[in-house]
C-alpha cells in the first residue's frame, strides 16, 4: 500500500543490501528516484526493517555517485584529495575510453612481469553473480588465482570450521525466525542491535519469551539488558572459555552419546585435548568466576534446543577459526547461526 504522503509511480522489492540478514525490502520509486523504502515480508524479517534498511536508501540519489568513468588528470601525483574537487583531480571519460585504459595496463603488466602481478579485490556489498563473473575473469582472462573478497577475513573462519565439523559451511538453522524456538540462546562476539538489528529483535523477543539469553563479550553491549547471563570475557580468551565449557559437560556426560557415535571420528582424542582447561583455569585466564562458567554449561547442554549464535567479534582474529571451532555445540546436537 503506497504512503499517501510520498506517492509512488512503481514498488520494487528486492534485498536489503546493508548486511548479511536477508531482509527483504519494498522501495517507492517516482520519477525514476527511491522515495522510500519498507520492510517487505520475508522468512528473514517478516516485514521488520532497521533504521539503515528503512532511511539508508539515499545515497542512491546522492548527487556525489559516480556515473560515469574517471581517468587522472596527466600530472596530478596519487594521494588524497586534501579539499579539491575530484573533477580537478579526474576528467570524465567514456566507458570505451576507460576499459581500453584498464585493458592496456593489464596486458602491460602481465608481458612485463607475469599474470601473478596482478590481484582482484571484490566488494562484499556485490552480489553472487557478480562476484563470480568476476573470478572467472581474473582467472580465465588475466589467469591468476589471485582474487579475494571480505569473506575471507570475515567468514572464512566460519565457513572452513562449519564445513569441516559439521559438513556444510554455513548456519545450520535457518531461517532466522528459529531463534524462537530456542531454550537458550549464547551470543558471542556479536553486538547484534547496532549490526544487525532485526536479528537483535527476534533475540530479545526469544529472551522476554522465556529464553536462558546469555551474551559473551569483552564489552558491555545493549543486548545484554535482555541476557540472564553477561559474561564480560578478556579479549582473545574465547578459546578457553568454551572449552572448559566443553570439558564440564563431558565430564557430567551432559552430552548427546548417541549422535557422538553415530556422526563423529576422534572423539576420545578431542576430549583429551581438554584436559588442561578446568574450571580453575578458565576462571583465571578469562576473568569469568567458574561458577557462571558451571552454570552456563549447564544450560546450554541441558536447556535445549540451544543455540549459538557469532558474528566478527571471534572471526576477525589471528585464531579466529580456533576460536569458532572451540564454541561449535556438536557435543550436545545444538544449532548454530
Amino acid at each position: 500500500m503506497e504512503r499517501d504522503w510520498v506517492p509512488a509511480d512503481k514498488v520494487i522489492e528486492t534485498t536489503c543490501p546493508y548486511c548479511g540478514t536477508g531482509c527483504q525490502v519494498e522501495y517507492g520509486v517516482r520519477d525514476g528516484k527511491v522515495v522510500w523504502a519498507r520492510g517487505a515480508y520475508g522468512l528473514a524479517n517478516e516485514g521488520k526493517l532497521c533504521v539503515k534498511g528503512k532511511f539508508g536508501y539515499q545515497y542512491v540519489n546522492s548527487p556525489e555517485r559516480l556515473t560515469k568513468p574517471l581517468i587522472r588528470r596527466p600530472g596530478v601525483p596519487k594521494g588524497p584529495l586534501n579539499g579539491r574537487s575530484i573533477h580537478e583531480v579526474f576528467r570524465e571519460a567514456t566507458w570505451e575510453e576507460a576499459l581500453d585504459l584498464v585493458v592496456s595496463k593489464i596486458k602491460e603488466i602481465i608481458s612485463r612481469y607475469g599474470p601473478a602481478a596482478i590481484g582482484g579485490i571484490m566488494s562484499d556489498r556485490s552480489t553472487n553473480e557478480s562476484i563470480y563473473a568476476f573470478q572467472k575473469f581474473m582467472r580465465c582472462a588475466v589467469g591468476t588465482d589471485s582474487v579475494d573478497q571480505s569473506a575471507t577475513l570475515c567468514h572464512e573462519p566460519s565457513a572452513w570450521s562449519l564445513a569441516t565439523q559439521l559438513g556444510y559451511g554455513a548456519a545450520t538453522n535457518p531461517p532466522i525466525r528459529d531463534v524462537l524456538n530456542s531454550r537458550t540462546i549464547i551470543v558471542v562476539g556479536s553486538n547484534m542491535n547496532e549490526t544487525h538489528p532485526v536479528i537483535a529483535a527476534y533475540v530479545k523477543r526469544a529472551a522476554k519469551q522465556g529464553a536462558h539469553l546469555i551474551v559473551v563479550n569483552p564489552i558491555h553491549t545493549e543486548l545484554a539488558r535482555y541476557a540472564e547471563y553477561e559474561l564480560l570475557i578478556r579479549p582473545g580468551t574465547d578459546v578457553v572459555l568454551f572449552s572448559a565449557m566443553a570439558k564440564y559437560i563431558v565430564d557430567m556426560g551432559w552430552y548427546d552419546k548417541e549422535f557422538i557415535s553415530r556422526y563423529t571420528e576422534g572423539f576420545e582424542d578431542w576430549v583429551r585435548s581438554l584436559d588442561a582447561f578446568t574450571l580453575d583455569f578458565a576462571e583465571e585466564v578469562t576473568g569469568i568466576p567458574k561458577v557462571v562458567i558451571r552454570e552456563v554449561a549447564r544450560l546450554y547442554a541441558l536447556e535445549k534446543p540451544s543455540m549459538i549464535m557469532w558474528t566478527l567479534g571471534i572471526t576477525e582474529h589471528e585464531n579466529g577459526t580456533e576460536n569458532v571451532s572451540a564454541d561449535k555445540p556438536g557435543i550436545v546436537n545444538g544449532q548454530c547461526w
